[in-house]
């Protein structure tokens, strides 16, 4: 069991084996989030980013400017989390569409000050989360 988080279950398992790794279990739920629709559950509508919504809309520079920020807040809504930092860019599709990309540093409370990073990619047909490192 983990000692912070206790066990979850390892969303990247194809049978969602048991995960007791605290910063496992954070890197999974800040992955959940970045691909969660705001509003999508019932008891928690507050939580998700809705990242895929950036690319389904017009944008403007200072809408551009202010997804880091959004995207912050929405992994702070955890009391697990200590700091965020959130980059935002514009990349492309293999197939050469639009794309967002979100470079994501997260620091959990109680993790010794340990980072991990994730990278997002945000095209109108997927949100994929890429766990970088512990």
């Amino acid at each position: 069991m983990g000692v912070l988080f206790g066990t979850s279950v390892d969303t990247r398992s194809p049978t969602f084996a048991p995960l007791t790794d605290d910063a496992q279990i954070l890197a999974q739920w800040v992955a959940l989030v970045l691909e969660t629709q705001t509003g999508i559950y019932w008891s928690a509508p507050e939580t998700g980013a809705s990242i895929r919504n950036y690319i389904l809309r017009g944008m403007t520079a200072e809408a551009f400017a202010a997804i880091p920020a959004e995207v912050s807040a929405a992994i702070r809504q955890d009391e697990r989390i200590a700091d965020v930092d959130v980059t935002a860019s514009n990349t492309f599709t293999g197939g050469g569409s639009a794309a967002l990309r979100l470079d994501i540093k997260v620091i959990g409370k109680g993790l010794a000050g340990l980072p991990f990073y994730l990278t997002a990619i945000a095209s109108a047909d997927v949100v994929k989360v890429i766990l970088q490192g512990t």
